[in-house]
């Protein structure tokens, strides 16, 4: 990981960071939705500490054909 430019492990700048964050996150925005009840799937490794390459896919009529980006 080091010879490519990642770090092994979360870097002090980011746990100071984490250590400011007290409770979860709170909607600020309207376009801020809760999308947690979808089923996603990820193309993260298993050991991945962040699932930032998500999928989710949902049936759609035929009236609404095309895709949904969320």
């Amino acid at each position: 990981m080091m010879e490519r430019g990642f770090l092994p492990d979360f870097s002090p700048q980011a746990i100071v960071e984490l250590d400011g964050i007290h409770g979860p996150a709170t909607r600020t925005e309207e376009s801020t939705r809760d999308l947690r009840s979808l089923l996603w799937c990820s193309i993260d490794n298993d050991d991945s500490r962040d699932l930032d390459q998500l999928t989710v896919a949902e049936a759609m009529s035929n009236k609404e054909q095309g895709q949904r980006n969320y």
